[in-house]
C-alpha cells in the first residue's frame, strides 16, 4: 500500500524540487472523482495539500467547505456522505494533521459508510529526515480502511511520455481504491506526496487524458488485503435447504435489526413488512436508528429499559445491518445461543450470539418481493411450516407474548417519564429523562434527529415517543465506534449536504469535545442543537463501576461549571435555555427552535444527582 521508504534516496536526488508547479496526478483524481458523480468536498487550512486544493476547484466541485480542525472536517464529510448516500472527499494536509481523520475513518470503517481520504505528504525522500510535518503516513489508517495506496511523485522534469506512464500507473491506483470503497462499503485512503513548488500553476496547461482503455482495477491486483472472511455464502440449494429446517423448527423467530443508513434501512421495509405477513410466528426487533420508517417493529431498547427484555429471546434469529452496540442485549442473547443468521450483502458480519450459522447476502433493492426461504422452487412457507409440528402455532402464542410485553414496556416507560417531568415540576428543576421526554413528545418538524453518544442515544432510544413521532423521521447517530467524537461535525455535515431540518440531542461534553465543529461559515440555518448541560460526564453516573470508586467527580466525570452558550452565540447561532420544566415547555411551544434564519443551540441545565435518581428508577 504505501511506497517503500526503507531506502534512503541518493544524496542529488534528496530534495529534489519540480520545476513547474503543475501537478497532473492531482488534477487527473480530481477529474476522475468528478466523473465518478461526487459532488462535495471538505478540506482544512494548510500548505502541502495545496495542489489538491486547485485542482479540485479547478474542477468545479458544486459543494466545497472548509473547516479549521481536521478531526471536525473528516465527520463532516462522513455525515455528507451518509446524507448523500455517496462517497465524500476529505481533503487535508502533510504530518500530525492525517492522524486527526482517524476517529471519523475508523466510524466509516464500522458503519460501512464511503469516504475518501486524500492526505498530502512530503516526498519520499524527506520523511526521517528532520523535515517538519514529515511523518510515515502512507499507512496511518492501518486496517481501518478498505484500501490504502500511496501514489507516486510527479515529476515535471520527466518527458511527457513518463509523466503520462506515471499518471496512469497513480490511477491504477486511485481506480482500485474507489472499486473496493463501492465492493467492500468503507472508506479509502489516498496518500498523495507533491513536491515543491506547490503554487504559482496558471491553469494554461491541460491536464492529461487518462487511457480509457485501461484495466485500472487489475493492474494492482483489485481490492488489497486484510478482508475479514465471509461465512457460508450462496452455495447451492442444499445449503439453503438445511437454513430453512433450522429456521422453521425454531418456534420462536426474530429479525433483529442494527443501525443501518436512512436508504439502506428503507429498503429493507417493503422485504420485512412481507415476510411479517407471511409468517404469523415471526417479530422483527428493531430500534429507531435502523431507519425502517413505519411498521410493526418491536422496540428492543424500550424492552430493555422496561424490564421486559426476556420476552424478546429468540430460538432463531437473522441479524440485518450494523452490530447491536447494547451491551446488556448482547449478553442476553449470547446467553440464550440463538441459531443464527446475517442477512444482507455486508463484509463485516456482526456475530452478535456467538453463534452465526451462515449468512445470506441479501440485496433487497435487487430483490424486489425476494423471501430467503424461497430460494429454490421446492422450498416455500407451506412445505416448510409443514416440517416444524407446532411451530406456527407456539410461534403464534409467543407473537402474542411479545406484544403484550410491548404495551407493558410502553406503560411502564410512559409513566416513568411523567413521574421524571412532574417529579422536576415540583421540585422546580430540570432533569436529563424529563428534558428528553419533554423533547421528544413535541412536534418539532424535525426530519433527521442526530443523537450523540454516551446519555443521550440511551435517552432517545428508550423514549415513549418513538413509535408515535419518529419513527419514520431520519436517526443518525455514531454508532459504528460508539464514541463521542464528531457528533456535532457529522450531524452538521448531513444538514449541510442536504438541506433537511436537523436537530442534535447531545451532552455538553460531547459538544465542548467537538467545538470547532461550529468554527466555519458553513453552518445551516434550519440545525438546533439541544444541549444537556449536567455539567460532566453523566454517563458515568448511569453505568456500573465509576461510582463505586469514590473517584466519580475527580477522575471520571469532568465536572465544571461552565456554558456552551458564549461560544456558540460566538458562531453566530441563536441561543437559548432553560433549567427548570416549565422554561423548556414554553421554549418548545414558542416555536423559536427552528427559525430557518441562523443555527439554534439550547441549553438545558439539568440537575445531575436528580438525573441519575431518575435513571436509575427504571429498570434497566
Amino acid at each position: 500500500m504505501g511506497g517503500d521508504r526503507g531506502q534512503t534516496p541518493n544524496p542529488p536526488q534528496r530534495y529534489l524540487r519540480a520545476v513547474s508547479a503543475f501537478h497532473p496526478s492531482a488534477w487527473a483524481l480530481a477529474r476522475f472523482l468528478r466523473s465518478e458523480g461526487v459532488d462535495a468536498w471538505i478540506s482544512s487550512p494548510g500548505s502541502r495539500h495545496a495542489p489538491l486544493v486547485e485542482a479540485f476547484h479547478g474542477c468545479a466541485f458544486p459543494h466545497h467547505a472548509v473547516l479549521l480542525d481536521e478531526r471536525a472536517a473528516a465527520h463532516f464529510a462522513l455525515g455528507a456522505s451518509e446524507a448523500q448516500g455517496k462517497p465524500t472527499v476529505v481533503v487535508c494536509t502533510s504530518g500530525s494533521a492525517s492522524l486527526n481523520l482517524a476517529p471519523a475513518v475508523v466510524e466509516a470503517f464500522y458503519r460501512e459508510l464511503p469516504l475518501v481520504v486524500l492526505t498530502a505528504d512530503r516526498p519520499s525522500a524527506h520523511i526521517d529526515q528532520g523535515q517538519g510535518q514529515s511523518i510515515r503516513q502512507g499507512s496511518i489508517f492501518g486496517d481501518h480502511v478498505v484500501a490504502q495506496y500511496t501514489l507516486e511523485e510527479d515529476d515535471s522534469n520527466a518527458p511527457p511520455a513518463q509523466q503520462q506512464a506515471l499518471v496512469a500507473r497513480n490511477a491504477a491506483r486511485w481506480t482500485a481504491a474507489w472499486t473496493a470503497a463501492h465492493q467492500h462499503r468503507g472508506p479509502v485512503h489516498l496518500n498523495v506526496p507533491l513536491r515543491e513548488p506547490l503554487y504559482g500553476y496558471n491553469g494554461a496547461q491541460d491536464t492529461p487524458v487518462i487511457p480509457a482503455d485501461l484495466a485500472f482495477p487489475e493492474a494492482f491486483g483489485g481490492v488489497p488485503r486484510n478482508n475479514p472472511p465471509v461465512h457460508h455464502k450462496f452455495s447451492g440449494s442444499h445449503e439453503v435447504d438445511g437454513w430453512n429446517r433450522a429456521w422453521w423448527q425454531a418456534e420462536r423467530r426474530a429479525v433483529w435489526v442494527g443501525q443501518m443508513p436512512l436508504a439502506v434501512g428503507r429498503s429493507w421495509n417493503a422485504l420485512l413488512q412481507e415476510w411479517l405477513r407471511n409468517d404469523p410466528a415471526l417479530v422483527v426487533v428493531a430500534e429507531p436508528l435502523s431507519n425502517l420508517g413505519d411498521g410493526p417493529w418491536v422496540s428492543w431498547e424500550q424492552h430493555l429499559a422496561a424490564g421486559t427484555a426476556e420476552a424478546l429471546l429468540p430460538q432463531a434469529i437473522a441479524t440485518v445491518g450494523g452490530a447491536l452496540v447494547s451491551k446488556r442485549w448482547k449478553n442476553e442473547l449470547r446467553a440464550a445461543r440463538p441459531w443464527h443468521m446475517h442477512l444482507g450483502a455486508t463484509i463485516r458480519i456482526p456475530d452478535v450470539v456467538g453463534n452465526l450459522q451462515a449468512h445470506c447476502p441479501l440485496d433487497p433493492e435487487a430483490s424486489s418481493g425476494f423471501l430467503w426461504w424461497k430460494v429454490t422452487p421446492e422450498t416455500s412457507l407451506a412445505s416448510s411450516a409443514t416440517g416444524a409440528s407446532g411451530a406456527t402455532e407456539n410461534g403464534t402464542e409467543w407473537v402474542r407474548r411479545v406484544r403484550k410485553a410491548e404495551e407493558a414496556a410502553q406503560r411502564r416507560i410512559t409513566a416513568w417519564e411523567d413521574h421524571c417531568i412532574q417529579d422536576a415540576r415540583t421540585a422546580g428543576i430540570l432533569t436529563d429523562a424529563a428534558a428528553v421526554a419533554l423533547w421528544m413528545r413535541s412536534p418539532n418538524g424535525v426530519q433527521r434527529l442526530s443523537v450523540a453518544n454516551s446519555a443521550s442515544v440511551r435517552y432517545a432510544l428508550r423514549s415513549s415517543a418513538v413509535h408515535r413521532l419518529v419513527w419514520n423521521a431520519e436517526w443518525q447517530a455514531n454508532r459504528g465506534t460508539a464514541g463521542i467524537d464528531g457528533s456535532s461535525s457529522t450531524a452538521l455535515g448531513a444538514a449541510w449536504a442536504d438541506g433537511k431540518p436537523t436537530a442534535l440531542l447531545t451532552g455538553e461534553l460531547s459538544f465542548f469535545y467537538d467545538a470547532n465543529a461550529w468554527f466555519h461559515p458553513h453552518l445551516p440555518n434550519n440545525f438546533v442543537a439541544v444541549v444537556l448541560n449536567n455539567r460532566g460526564g453523566g454517563i458515568f453516573r448511569l453505568i456500573d463501576g465509576p461510582s463505586q470508586t469514590g473517584r466519580l467527580a475527580e477522575d471520571f466525570e469532568a465536572q465544571h461549571t461552565r456554558s456552551v452558550l458564549p461560544w456558540a452565540r460566538e458562531m453566530g447561532c441563536k441561543t437559548h435555555t432553560a433549567s427548570t420544566v416549565e422554561a423548556w415547555e414554553n421554549l418548545l411551544a414558542s416555536g423559536v427552535l427552528f427559525s430557518n434564519e441562523q443555527p439554534v443551540v439550547v441549553e438545558l441545565i439539568t440537575h445531575p444527582e436528580q438525573s441519575e435518581i431518575h435513571w436509575k428508577s427504571l429498570a434497566l
